[in-house]
């Protein structure tokens, strides 16, 4: 139990407290139970009070005896029966709920809304009915004297569904453009409605018409977002609460349109959930981040309750001080608030206990055992115990006893107390100092040049308008903080530095006056070549004029010495006639000497307008960086459906290559993150690039409801298709090379055969006849050309041709103008030809255009690679690469870029690390046993969240380029530029807690702290949550897993009951009359096969037995398609032989032992 005092209220968190690990057996928990006081003293109020993973919704039955909730995964409702404080029943459903309602006085008669549109209704012994909702629904009440169920949504209809008839009734016609919660009042049965647009509708259910609507968004001023309605709720009669999404909770008299009183939760978040006690007069308003109590007249608080997780829904008993919290996290809160009323009557016990439990402090699961990875295992010495019962496997590593633990510390390092010993010696001797006699220096250590100005000016008694900076406490950290300290490095402070010592002369002249008179006149020798930048005017002092020389000469300085870096980085150019061979790098495109002047380079996304203009930049990030971080968005995500919570990491990965194959990424974000020499800073460089395949034989998959929320998310479609530059793997991109050589010879050949070439003879030749549409044409043409070979026109250019004319154009100058004029053809941009005619080039001049013509070839190869040629040099620096979960963005990049990917899991694995030998994925270090309890969510944007607070440090970093950089506080969520910045910065606040220095010699791969982390791809949902790329995972048994199949009138509860004998079940369905059976209690798995009743339609299986039959099928499966493979292509073969032998003889033609 955990307490805390909010002012005079005492609030007992009756869910706090030590636990123990789920896998001890029940005689090492009963004998932790005897030895650890701490375990003794916890309570556990109700036994299995938890989800699998998150609980959605809670609610206490109207005669206050259940408490009903429902979590995932897989999704469920949970019953417990109070009076025995232990799970009721417990059934599952196919679809996450949305929202609940209890129709009875107990769990009798329930309603579910699923987040599939589904209606679901359960009675006593399971569910009794389901159907579906014409559109998405977020909320629903029931109205008692009609029997009326109202549900509303997403919809401006509010439906109404009659339970008695059995059929929909005609809805309520609004004109909202949805709802988002509703309310009925229990008294006079007046049904409210919260829509998106912040108002409030009233209904009367009786007349079937709208009686009045209130504005609650006028009402609320000063807003960022638009206060929409979220949530309602009825105290009395005459008096109910409105929750907005802006935080706001506003208290109204239904008679009126003015609120009684506004509550401003000054969180900004949405207000989910409102309850009134009115023995009290106090109101509880619920957002994701706290619950408030607060007095429902004057608006003062009384209490809060923080969550450690985010909050989802709470319930409390009436006239009681319980609450209990449904929140994103395995554990349901309890709250127990003595000032708000008595405990219930089934934990009356609860009241004499708090009057003697003082605070005490939550202490963390498992601080008796202390989690060690393989490697220090290794270090520690105690490897020799793997497959003892000293050691328990878990995740990436095991769990073994702090005692034993401790003792393996203290052998290994012998030294450590000696070490300890003298930090504590040391310690001692800096607290005595202070004690001495000590001569005290005011000045401060950071910025001393800035202090000893001001001290100066305070010395002198010169009075200033502008306060001492150093007596001013705002401005303390500016001479305590090194991260304030100036940076005399930098190209600003160079330029203002003349000024400052400017300033400091003023003084010495001011003093020189007095002895001698100062010098007017003033040499100006030195002439500006840069008046466009510092422009002198004649009313300048010579002060000025003197400060201003200054600055010029500093900043020529300056750009001579980014000259000279820039020259120093830039390779030599390659000569013309050097030729490329091999197009494997990308080097050997020959793209430096390419530029395209018109491209927009101030932008951050790259597509196929300016990629080659952006290559040689990229680049150069990724040999300067010290990692990368990266994200993509797909046109589909593979389906999750069949993902067992049983499967190993490979079958996981086989699932996910067979539900994600078609797919492709289209957006792919790139951020690069280097570690500054001259101090631990970060500079970033962040790039957004299209990605869209230009092949006319390309094709691949989309899915529906991911296109849908990239649009949703501001994704430019028409950005992609028409200016996304292209991609290929190794085996197109050789193609292509083959196909461009092959050409490129045959040009060589033909320019050799006609410079040996002499007059030839074409009378003999058959050329085509020319049409008589076509002869109007062609004479045009040439005339044309005759008046090239006259001397009148330099060239001529024919626009607008088919390929017959063009055809008819050629043969023309063969028959008529043969070794008198040359042709060349010029590609527009909308992929029109020209043909253009111009007077007989010389041989080297032919051979200039073809190497010309050669290096536009290049181009377009590297245009038509496009992406893969990025990737490639990602994968040849071998830099570490970052990503958030990750699996799927890797499987597609290498799917487009690379090769296909394998069937086998361990090739999988071993082309993975050949081509990203170094990978770190963010959420597996989040999910990791160091800091599973410190994030409740590992999602991208709530992990970020989660880093912003404590015991995170905020690390400081900046933009290289103002055009290539994003900013935290506006974020663009679904953007891959910005989520890999996102990744990436989530990484540098986890190295900063890890304690990791980043500077020049800041090695990921050499980096002690990150070893564990390294090349390890986080899974979801299965036991083992992770693939190893370089080692292989830990295994577990599937012992208790059974495959059952039954009749298809089955349900949840018999199958349930079925199992009865063995404990607590898990069903994981695979369809209406098979499925998965995992036992909690894993030591009965043993006699299942044995004991269990096989009723009639009743099958059971072990997993193992399963998966071997499974096997089997597959074996005969493929043998069945390959033989009729065979027999078709046999078939296929002999149908094509014409007139031949076997065509003569018929049946003969085909031998029986082919078939």
């Amino acid at each position: 139990m955990f307490v805390s005092d909010v002012g005079d209220v005492k609030i007992f968190n009756l869910s706090a407290g030590k636990s123990l690990p789920d896998w001890l057996t029940d005689r090492k928990k009963r004998s932790a139970l005897n030895k650890n006081v701490d375990l003794r003293r916890r309570i556990v109020l109700i036994q299995d009070f938890e989800m699998p993973g998150v609980s959605t919704s809670i609610r206490m039955s109207p005669d206050n005896q259940f408490i009903l909730a429902t979590g995932t995964y897989k999704p469920r409702v949970k019953c417990y029966d109070v009076n025995h404080l232990s799970v009721k029943f417990e059934r599952c459903f196919d679809s996450e709920v949305e929202t609940f309602e209890i129709l009875s006085e107990d769990y009798s008669k329930m309603v579910f809304l699923h987040t599939d549109r589904y209606l679901e209704f359960h009675v006593g012994h399971g569910r009794h009915y389901k159907l579906r909702v014409p559109k998405i629904g977020r909320s629903l009440s029931y109205h008692t004297p009609s029997c009326d169920l109202l549900i509303v949504g997403s919809s401006p209809d509010i439906y109404r569904l009659n339970l008695e008839r059995g059929q929909f009734l005609q809805p309520f016609e609004t004109q909202c453009s949805g709802f988002n919660t509703s309310d009925i009042n229990p008294e006079h049965q007046l049904l409210c409605v919260g829509s998106a647009e912040g108002t409030v509708e009233a209904w009367d259910p009786r007349d079937k018409k709208k009686c009045s609507s209130l504005d609650v968004a006028m009402k609320i001023k000063n807003n960022r977002e638009f206060p929409s309605i979220t949530s309602i709720k009825f105290k009395n009669g005459l008096q109910m609460g409105v929750g907005t999404a802006t935080g706001h909770v506003l208290i109204y008299d239904i008679r009126s349109n003015e609120p009684l009183i506004i509550k401003d939760h000054l969180n900004r978040l949405p207000v989910k959930k409102i309850a009134f006690n009115q023995s009290h007069n106090v109101v509880c308003s619920m957002d994701s981040a706290m619950l408030k109590i607060w007095d429902e007249t004057s608006g003062k608080q009384t209490a809060y309750i923080e969550s450690q997780s985010n909050f989802n829904d709470f319930c409390t008993i009436p006239n009681t001080g319980m609450f209990f919290f449904a929140q994103e996290d395995v554990k349901m809160q309890t709250f127990y608030i003595p000032s708000l009323g008595p405990a219930p009557k089934w934990c009356s016990f609860l009241d004499n206990l708090t009057e003697e439990i003082e605070s005490e402090v939550a202490q963390n699961i498992y601080d008796d055992y202390k989690f060690v990875t393989k490697q220090e295992l290794v270090d520690l010495g105690l490897d020799h115990l793997e497959g003892t019962n000293l050691l328990k496997a878990y995740m990436h590593g095991y769990f073994v006893d702090m005692r034993l633990y401790q003792k393996a510390v203290s052998t290994v390092n012998p030294f450590t107390f000696e070490k300890y010993r003298k930090e504590k010696v040391a310690k001692k001797i800096e607290e005595t100092r202070p004690q001495r006699l000590q001569v005290k220096s005011d000045v401060p250590k950071v910025n001393k040049e800035v202090a000893l100005k001001f001290m100066d000016i305070e010395e002198t008694g010169k009075k200033t308008k502008n306060p001492n900076l150093l007596r001013d406490d705002r401005f303390k950290a500016m001479f305590e903080n090194p991260d304030f300290e100036v940076d005399k490095e930098t190209e600003e402070y160079r330029l203002l530095k003349p000024l400052l010592v400017q300033l400091d002369k003023s003084k010495l002249k001011k003093l020189e006056k007095k002895y001698k008179e100062q010098d007017k006149n003033i040499d100006e020798n030195e002439q500006s070549t840069d008046d466009d930048l510092f422009s002198e005017k004649d009313e300048s002092s010579d002060d000025d004029i003197q400060w201003t020389k200054e600055v010029k000469k500093e900043y020529k300085k300056i750009r001579k010495e980014k000259k000279r870096q820039e020259n120093e980085s830039s390779p030599e150019p390659e000569n013309d006639h050097q030729k490329s061979v091999e197009m494997h790098d990308i080097d050997d495109f020959n793209l430096k000497e390419v530029s395209r002047k018109s491209c927009n380079l101030n932008t951050m996304e790259i597509v196929k307008k300016n990629f080659i203009d952006f290559l040689p930049e990229v680049i150069k990030d990724i040999e300067e960086c010290a990692f990368i971080s990266f994200d993509g968005e797909f046109t589909g995500l593979a389906s999750e459906r069949n993902i067992m919570p049983f499967d190993t990491s490979q079958e996981y990965y086989e699932k996910q290559m067979k539900t994600s194959s078609g797919f492709i990424l289209i957006q792919l974000g790139l951020t690069f993150f280097k570690i500054k020499p001259e101090s631990e800073k970060v500079s970033l460089k962040s790039y957004n690039i299209f990605v869209y395949p230009q092949s006319k034989n390309a094709t691949f998959q989309c899915q529906g409801q991911s296109l849908s929320f990239l649009a949703e998310n501001g994704f430019d479609f028409n950005k992609l298709f028409k200016n996304g530059i292209s991609f290929c793997n190794a085996m197109e991109e050789e193609k292509l090379r083959q196909e461009m050589q092959e050409k490129q010879d045959l040009r060589l050949e033909q320019l050799k055969e006609n410079s040996n070439d002499e007059e030839q003879d074409t009378t003999a030749r058959n050329y085509i006849p020319i049409p008589e549409n076509e002869k109007e044409i062609i004479a045009n043409a040439q005339l044309k050309i005759q008046s090239i070979i006259d001397g009148k026109e330099k060239n001529a250019t024919f626009d607008k041709l088919n390929n017959f004319q063009r055809k008819l154009i050629y043969e023309l100058i063969e028959r008529e103008f043969h070794n008198k004029v040359s042709t060349s053809t010029k590609n527009l941009e909308n992929n029109r030809k020209v043909l253009i005619v111009e007077v007989k080039r010389t041989a080297e001049e032919e051979l200039g255009l073809e190497r010309h013509r050669q290096k536009e070839e290049e181009l377009k190869l590297a245009e038509s690679v496009g992406l893969r040629l990025l990737l490639k040099a990602i994968s040849a620096s071998k830099k570490l690469i970052v990503g958030h979960n990750c699996l799927l963005d890797l499987m597609y990049l290498m799917t487009q870029c690379f090769e296909n990917l394998p069937t086998d899991y361990n090739e999988f694995k071993s082309l993975t690390h050949r081509i990203f030998p170094n990978i770190i994925d963010t959420k597996f270090i989040a999910s990791s046993e160091k800091f599973k309890d410190i994030f409740s969510s590992t999602v991208l944007t709530h992990l970020y969240d989660r880093l912003k607070q404590q015991p995170f440090e905020e690390m400081k970093y900046e933009f290289e380029d103002p055009y290539r950089s994003y900013s935290l506080d506006n974020p663009k969520e679904h953007e891959a530029g910005y989520d890999s910045f996102l990744t990436g910065y989530c990484l540098l606040v986890l190295l900063k807690y890890l304690k990791v220095s980043l500077n020049q010699h800041f090695e990921p791969t050499k980096c002690k702290e990150l070893i564990p982390y390294l090349n390890r791809i986080a899974l979801q949902r299965i036991q083992t949550p992770y693939i190893y790329i370089t080692g292989n995972e830990p295994s577990f048994s599937r012992s208790h897993v059974f495959f059952v199949k039954f009749p298809s009138t089955w349900r949840t509860n018999d199958l349930q009951d079925q199992f009865k004998n063995y404990g607590p079940v898990q069903i994981t369905w695979v369809n209406g009359t098979s499925a998965f059976i995992s036992l909690y209690n894993r030591e009965n798995s043993s006699c299942v096969l044995k004991t269990i009743s096989r009723s009639p339609g009743f099958e059971i299986q072990s997993f193992d037995e399963f998966r071997s039959l499974e096997n089997l099928r597959k074996i005969d499966l493929n043998r069945k398609r390959k033989i009729e493979v065979t027999a078709d292509e046999k078939m296929d073969s002999a149908s094509t032989v014409i007139g031949g032998k076997k065509k003569r003889e018929g049946k003969k033609a085909f031998p029986e032992n082919d078939v």
